[in-house]
This record gives structure tokens, sequence and C-alpha cells, in this order.
């Protein structure tokens, strides 16, 4: 886990350093990103990184690590519920939102 938003921006295995403006690549939204942020693509890079500077990198619930699909819907006793209920959850809210089928 990157230990602060420093070492995310310096982080080349990741969409945000191509968004920043180094090591892009062919297939990133760099300027549909950017646009949600700020008219142009400086003050779209200065909104981009304030936003993403504002989650606590050092806490716990915010991380991505582990768990995946269980671990968002708060473990297999919810997990089990859903099933009798018969919903089908297909994402993971941390990374795309809310979903369910």
């Amino acid at each position: 886990m990157l230990e602060d938003l420093g070492a995310l921006d310096r982080y080349r295995w990741t969409g945000h350093v191509g968004i920043l403006g180094r090591h892009s690549r062919l297939w990133h939204e760099i300027d549909k990103v950017l646009s949600l942020f700020g008219a142009t693509r400086r003050k779209g890079r200065i909104g981009y990184r304030d936003f993403i500077g504002k989650t606590d990198m050092g806490d716990p619930t915010n991380s991505l690590s582990g768990g995946g699909l269980v671990r968002s819907y708060g473990g297999w006793e919810a997990v089990s519920r859903f099933r009798k209920e018969h919903i089908t959850c297909i994402d993971d809210e941390r990374i795309l939102g809310g979903l369910s089928l």
C-alpha cells in the first residue's frame, strides 16, 4: 500500500499518473476525467489532485485490498441474506459505485 499522495503521484502502475501527465498511456481518458474537475487541463489536474488528496489514505476502511465482494457487502452474513432474498451483486461498490441486479 502506498504511504501518501506523493507516493501515488509517482507510482507508474496506475491511471492516476497518466491523469497527472506522467506515464500516460493511449487508453487513459485524460481529457474526459480532467473536464470533470476544471475547464482547462491545468485547472482540471489541480482539481483532480485536490479531490484525490481528500481521501484519507491511512484509513483502513478506504483500502481496496482483500475481501472483495464479501467485504464490500458486509461479510458472509450479508451475502447469505442477499442469496436468501435472491439479490445478485455483480460489482464492488468501492470501485464502481452501487449497482445491484
